[in-house]
């Protein structure tokens, strides 16, 4: 499992059309990738299990821990993304309530690096 954190300098000037913000790419798939919304309410959990295929969370609200194959708690906020790997077990728990956007593809090329 590794966190990554979204920061407000992370990524590179767009200035095309008149635009003026930064950008940076989350992933790219070579494969079907899946991209889901989800919900916990205060109390929630998505209980331990093995992950079919690479996923990433993208907290968008709120709170919770995590966990991986290292079966130890990591906190997580909004505007951080954890990536699991394919295979790897993880846990998903919010005592305050988290929103979060999620991503799975058999095939993720990971744009983040830059963002650790």
């Amino acid at each position: 499992m590794r966190v990554f954190d979204l920061k407000k300098n992370s990524g590179r000037r767009i200035t095309e059309f008149g635009s003026n913000f930064l950008m940076a790419p989350l992933t790219r798939s070579n494969a079907p990738m899946q991209v889901s919304f989800f919900h916990l309410e205060a109390g929630g959990v998505v209980g331990y299990h093995q992950a079919k295929v690479a996923q990433l969370l993208l907290v968008t609200d709120g709170e919770g821990t995590v966990r991986g194959k290292e079966d130890e708690q990591v906190n997580v906020k909004t505007g951080q993304v954890v990536l699991w790997e394919k295979d790897e077990w993880h846990e998903t728990v919010s005592e305050q309530g988290l929103t979060a956007i999620v991503m799975e593809s058999s095939d993720f090329d990971l744009l983040l690096e830059g963002l650790q």
